[in-house]
């Protein structure tokens, strides 16, 4: 899917890579994987959902509350993975904790097509807190562009509320030119895939 294959280092101890992956390390030095949604994720992204603090689940969903409830971590899972089927994409930052060995999703990205607008699609971003800071929001930002890209898509939107910096800082990283136009406490942005 990517056309990228990057290979771990041997200075290190072995990095489990997902096949068709982007190989990426955070400017903590962990290394994490870039995959697309697999059906086979379901419990990881609800394990990942359910570890979102209050104020990720505001930046995201722009709800205040402390937890998702299994009600809604299940209509989550069950929208992403329509995104996918209705021509959008939907990627994930997968990290494999060494003490667990096992595979767990830290970030959650995705382009979802605007249904008036054919040619112009949603982006959302979403970093587990514990990896917050570490560069993977704006490593899944860029690949959702090249994902747009390959779509035909024109124009990538998205509305973040006003004190997400985060989320604002990515924008201009993308390479792209871009607007910013506030609207009370949200932030709408805008960049355009082919100007």
């Amino acid at each position: 899917m990517f056309g990228l294959f990057e290979q771990c280092s041997n200075d290190g101890p072995f990095l489990p890579q997902t096949p068709g992956s982007l190989l990426r390390q955070s400017r903590a030095g962990r290394a994490f994987n870039i995959r697309p949604l697999k059906q086979s994720d379901s419990a990881l992204v609800g394990e990942f959902l359910s570890q979102l603090s209050a104020n990720t689940l505001l930046n995201r969903f722009f709800v205040g509350r402390n937890s998702l409830s299994e009600s809604a971590i299940t209509a989550e899972i069950k929208r992403l993975y329509q995104v996918g089927k209705d021509k959008g994409s939907v990627l994930v930052a997968t990290y494999c904790d060494p003490a667990k060995e096992k595979e767990e999703i830290i970030g959650l990205g995705e382009i979802s097509r605007d249904r008036t607008l054919y040619l112009m699609a949603e982006v959302a971003l979403t970093v587990r807190d514990d990896f917050q800071g570490e560069g993977i929001g704006s490593a899944l930002a860029l690949q959702l562009v090249n994902e747009a890209r390959k779509k035909g898509l024109t124009t990538l939107r998205a509305e973040t509320l006003f004190h997400n910096q985060p989320m604002r800082r990515i924008w201009p990283k993308l390479g792209l030119p871009y607007s910013f136009q506030a609207n009370h406490d949200v932030t709408i942005m805008l960049a355009l895939l082919n100007p």
